[in-house]
């Protein structure tokens, strides 16, 4: 399972010399997997093909019957067979429609369905039952609680991209993002029209009047923007349920400027009719789109259902927009060796909202850094008391940690040198909160944002989070161009390896090669290090990955891992296309992290030129040089199996984590991460793993046995 964060690109246009060009907005598609061969009879469900959902409330049952829109005829006859593990449920199969029962514990029972008609033409189509609570009002998710996918308590469905990086402006740290991905971050494919889903749980309105349904929604963000025909669209469930549109939203003019701003996000009130205000309400938005990728965006945010009160535009509310920055000052993420004094940031940003038109009071707004629950830092970051009085609308805020000359930046480093130990992976968490007295219900959690910097073995400028992507436009018979990414060794140390955000991309048929790089003290013609031809590979086609990061070895002329000595002093990590002819060699390129572009330079045939003084784009390219004396895994490890047969369950789970096998005298290591990208568990290799203590949410296991040169990793699901 891939996360949507890491499969987009659209590139920026800038003529920089004439051999080659960065793009923008160009949207490129990405690979598609192949159709499935075969068919009973006629036909048989391609992968671009979509699972029909089916919502039932939690213990409930619910009759599905194929429609019309299925075969041209109608059904004359239907089988079906258990697709998906661990099925909660029981169907009972008549002449031409299947009744579920749903039992046990929440999940998404699969069910595969051969439908045929009096000619005997068939058609096998996926079914997914999804079961899921009956809540009350008001009903309220300003998608602040989890990111990538929404939140479980509130939504049935996981085809929009819960992030907090692709809307502009945004009234909340958080936004549900709707595009042409689905939900394992691939395009749809096939024809244009619907896309992502996000349909709500049961909601009882059996004992309800005067209810209302309100959101805010932005087309574009920083993405590429709906045209007029790709709408965003509101249904009702009504109690025969069945779906009744409710509102269509247009999208951007074509005479919309490139350059311009997105638009503002727009407030929109629904009421809801007395006839369908019944114990299974339910509503959902979808977009149409083309289907082909990260493109023609839509931003929902602060979706709230209920009385007239708690759903009208003016909010009794304070909210963060944006996370914090990392509390380094040059990078994202750093060897904990090569910490020293002057990493930290000597300031820390803050960004709020008040989204009442009048004054708002809150009270300890605090800073607190801290790894593994031992604080480093903990104090007030807004003074004087009078400034907690917010005026309606968007307020930032510099605190300088050498303000009148306190020590919290002295206090903070001394902190970091006492927990840093050399070759150890370190978390550190950077969390700003406030608390408000007079609050909207359920609006507490955009009270509080956190950031995590990992010490781990690498550094990074990116936040992890790729918004757009870089890669040589040159044409063929012209001069490649050589990219490369500048950082600095504060002691001297052995470097092992590159990890690299390559994006798939429309018609990689021929999978491109490129050269890799290092060069040492200064860059010029002659490479310390070069590794010819080397081929692109994607890490999702190797396992699951949250981040979509490529790790490549360096190896000697005989392909055996060598490691490189770097000493104290700059270094550079670069790559060239071998050929501008078919395939490109795409990398991520993180546009919330523009102070790293002044590390950026490229040589298209004349020389080295910063790629700040161009006129791209500010941004950080994907690009994380390995180090330490411990070598890496490759992406692709001949000597490394893909560990599928693993069974890991229950998903999912609300206590342990089960693994299948043996693991006595067995070598190996489980990592647990969130969504995030940060760690928050390791342990020796074994048969089960306990997760009472974690919150709700998405989390990947990552398993390695050393002893039988096996890896795995999955997406797993923690429901309390």
């Amino acid at each position: 399972m891939k996360t949507k964060c890491i499969y987009y690109i659209f590139l920026l246009t800038i003529i920089f010399l004439s051999e080659w060009s960065l793009a923008q907005p160009v949207e490129i598609g990405l690979t598609l997997n192949p159709a499935l061969p075969g068919n009973k009879l006629i036909y048989k469900r391609s992968s671009e093909e979509r699972p029909c959902k089916v919502f039932v409330p939690i213990g409930g049952d619910v009759t599905f019957c194929p429609t019309e829109q299925m075969l041209s005829d109608e059904a004359f006859s239907i089988t079906y067979r258990i697709c998906g593990d661990d099925f909660q449920g029981t169907i009972q199969e008549g002449d031409t429609c299947l009744q579920y029962q749903h039992t046990g514990k929440r999940s998404i029972d699969v069910v595969c369905l051969e439908v045929c008609d009096s000619s005997g033409f068939c058609r096998e189509f996926e079914i997914d039952f999804i079961s899921g609570p009956v809540i009350g009002t008001p009903f309220f998710d300003d998608f602040s609680v989890t990111t990538i996918y929404p939140d479980t308590s509130h939504w049935l469905d996981r085809d929009v991209f819960i992030n907090t990086t692709l809307a502009e402006r945004p009234l909340t740290v958080g936004v549900a993002t709707f595009d042409g991905l689905n939900d394992s971050g691939t395009p749809y494919g096939g024809k244009a029209g619907f896309s992502d889903d996000l349909t709500s749980t049961f909601i009882d309105l059996s004992s309800e009047s005067g209810m209302y349904l309100s959101f805010f929604a932005q087309p574009r963000g920083v993405g590429l923007p709906p045209t007029i025909k790709d709408s965003l669209v509101v249904d009702f469930r009504n109690q025969q349920g069945n779906w009744v549109r409710v509102l269509q939203l247009e999208g951007l003019p074509d005479s919309y400027p490139n350059n311009n701003p997105a638009p503002d996000f727009a407030f929109y009130r629904i009421a809801i009719a007395d006839t369908l205000l019944h114990n299974k309400f339910q509503f959902r938005f979808r977009n149409k789109s083309t289907n082909k990728g990260l493109q023609e965006l839509w931003h929902v945010d602060y979706v709230r259902l209920g009385e007239d009160e708690v759903t009208r535009e003016e909010v009794r509310d304070i909210a963060f927009q944006y996370l914090p920055t990392s509390i380094l000052h040059t990078y994202s993420s750093m060897p904990a060796n090569q910490f020293r004094i002057g990493e930290v940031r000597q300031n820390i940003i803050s960004h709020l909202n008040n989204l009442s038109p009048e004054n708002l009071n809150m009270t300890d707004p605090t800073v607190t850094i801290s790894n593994e629950g031992q604080t480093l830092l903990r104090r007030t970051f807004i003074e004087p008391v009078s400034l907690w009085t917010l005026a309606p609308g968007n307020t930032s805020f510099d605190f300088d940690m050498n303000d009148q000359g306190s020590s919290n930046y002295e206090m903070l480093q001394t902190g970091l040198f006492g927990i840093l130990e050399p070759g150890e992976d370190y978390t550190v968490i950077n969390n700003l909160a406030f608390s408000q007295g007079d609050e909207v219900l359920g609006a507490r959690s955009n009270n509080s944002v956190t950031r995590a910097t990992r010490f781990a073995n690498y550094y990074a400028y990116d936040d992890g989070t790729a918004e757009s992507a870089l890669e040589d436009r040159g044409e063929t018979g012209v001069s490649t161009t050589t990219f490369a990414m500048e950082f600095h060794n504060n002691v001297a140390d052995k470097l092992q390896g590159v990890q690299m955000h390559i994006p798939h991309i429309e018609g990689n048929s021929v999978v491109p090669l490129f050269n890799l790089y290092v060069w040492i003290d200064r860059l010029d013609d002659e490479p310390e290090y070069s590794q010819l031809g080397v081929k692109v590979y994607y890490a999702d086609s190797y396992y699951d990955t949250l981040q979509g990061f490529t790790t490549y070895a360096f190896l000697d002329t005989n392909e055996q891992k060598i490691s490189l000595d770097v000493p104290e002093g700059k270094f550079y990590i670069g790559w060239e296309q071998v050929s501008l002819s078919g395939s490109k060699v795409p990398v991520g390129y993180d546009l919330n992290s523009p102070d790293a572009i002044q590390f950026f330079y490229y040589n298209a045939g004349q020389g080295w030129f910063r790629g700040a003084d161009t006129g791209l784009r500010r941004g950080a390219l994907m690009v994380r040089p390995v180090l330490g004396s411990e070598g890496v895994i490759p992406t692709r490890a001949e000597d490394f199996n893909t560990w599928a047969d693993l069974k890991i369950y229950p998903n999912p789970t609300s206590r342990f984590i089960h693994l299948d096998g043996n693991w006595k005298d067995q070598e190996g290591k489980i990592e647990l991460y969130d969504l995030s990208g940060v760690r928050i568990l390791e342990k020796p290799l074994q048969s089960r793993i306990d997760v009472q203590s974690l919150q709700t949410g998405v989390y990947l296991i990552k398993v390695i046995n050393y002893s039988e040169q096996k890896m795995a990793s999955r997406l797993i699901e923690v429901i309390k």
